[in-house]
């Protein structure tokens, strides 16, 4: 779960293009994928590790492809994008939010992670959600915190598996991206090859 009360740090994995423009314009909601454990939001863990990970999986596979607005926005050319060297440096952005003020100007959910007490009797609301969510279905929530999916979260909720530490964040709305700190320090990660 989320601290009961206090300003924690948050981490989100990337590549420095993406972090550069992070830094200079903010989160564009409208151009994050949709088909995704809580929604259409911006994700971030208090995992910094976790973090890593996910910054070395984004260029795992070659350079990464951004929504079709997202150059358009930028007013650049899919060529000048893919020739940039940035699109393939992973970082980790450092955050930090305020949770009491999240949770008192917010509408959000909570789930426990796997690996504490009370995740039994919340798993099937969670997996419900997840299911919803990958199907590109939206939901009413400002911020979702909660376990990462892990194995085939297209199947049905019951199927659905979990990381057992792994954690996120996703704030779905302008309204709580306003609570997020400005980036405080973005880190180059060494991926392991």
């Amino acid at each position: 779960m989320l601290p009961a009360s206090g300003i924690i740090t948050l981490y989100h994995g990337t590549t420095l293009f993406f972090a550069d423009v992070l830094r200079g314009n903010g989160v564009w909601l409208s151009i994050q994928r949709r088909s995704t454990d809580f929604g259409q939001g911006f994700y971030l863990t208090q995992d910094y590790s976790q973090a890593g990970k996910w910054a070395c999986f984004r260029i795992a596979y070659g350079i990464p492809a951004p929504h079709p607005s997202f150059l358009s926005k930028l007013e650049i050319t899919w060529e000048r994008y893919r020739r940039d060297k940035r699109t393939i440096q992973p970082v980790i952005m450092q955050y930090t939010l305020n949770v009491v003020e999240l949770r008192s100007t917010a509408f959000g959910v909570e789930f426990p992670l796997p690996k504490e007490t009370n995740w039994n009797e919340r798993q099937m609301e969670a997996r419900a959600l997840i299911h919803k969510c990958r199907r590109q279905n939206s939901h009413t929530y400002d911020y979702v915190y909660g376990p990462v999916a892990d194995g085939n979260a297209y199947g049905m909720p019951e199927e659905i598996q979990f990381h057992r530490t792994f954690d996120q964040l996703s704030l779905n709305t302008e309204q709580v991206l306003d609570r997020l700190s400005k980036p405080i320090r973005v880190v180059r990660v060494k991926c392991p090859i």
